[in-house]
């Protein structure tokens, strides 16, 4: 039986997070947001007890409001990887 997410307990900026320079691209002179979130992990702890480090992208689509909500506690939320989803999402949960 598999494990849900209990809540995300740690996370990881790797050598391949965009930094703030590498954040946008411009489109016919349109300045937009990439949306990647390649270079972050977060570990979440399972509802067996274990943790599980995983990639950001399978963490945020297993379990998008504990990922989020867990972005604002921990003052990550206004890293390129997550400022492009996490409003989205908390905004969302609002309606």
């Amino acid at each position: 039986m598999p494990h849900h997410i209990s809540d995300f307990v740690d996370h990881r900026k790797g050598s391949k997070a965009l930094n703030d320079q590498e954040a946008y691209l411009f489109v016919k002179g349109r300045k937009l947001q990439k949306r990647t979130t390649k270079g972050w992990k977060l570990c979440a702890e399972l509802s067996n007890g274990d943790t599980e480090r995983m990639d950001l992208k399978v963490a945020k689509e297993a379990s998008p409001i504990k990922a989020a909500r867990y972005a604002v506690a921990n003052k990550i939320s206004s890293e390129p990887a997550f400022r492009w989803w996490v409003p989205y999402i908390l905004n969302k949960k609002r309606e």
